[in-house]
């Protein structure tokens, strides 16, 4: 369940950015674009935390395997960035997708890969 939310997310994020809607749902804002992290094309949001700061983390999370976890192809990342938990999929690989958010959801940033 948690892995069809994060792919419609990412597809949600995929085409807001393709179609160059300036305003995000969820009051996520468009950080943008992102290129050359880990080789490929970023799309990026965030919320309750900078653009600079989103980038940071994506850029941490973009070059690691996403590690396995109970949960079937989303992976979740030990430790916090910037205060945040964050998964990625797919499991056993590199990350086309990442969400993070506190359990109060303050903050969260969505990124999803695009080449």
């Amino acid at each position: 369940m948690r892995a069809l939310a994060v792919l419609t997310a990412t597809a949600g994020l995929a085409l807001t950015v393709a179609t160059g809607v300036t305003a995000a749902p969820s009051g996520l804002f468009n950080c943008g674009l992102a290129n050359r992290i880990a080789g490929h094309t970023w799309a990026i949001q965030a919320s309750g935390v900078s653009c600079g700061t989103a980038r940071g983390i994506v850029r941490d999370l973009a070059s690691k395997t996403v590690p396995r976890s109970s949960i079937r192809k989303l992976g979740i990342y030990p430790g916090t960035h910037a205060g945040m938990r964050c998964f990625g999929g797919p499991t056993g690989q590199k990350p086309v997708s990442l969400t993070c958010a506190t359990a109060d959801a303050r903050k969260s940033l969505r990124a999803g890969r695009l080449r």
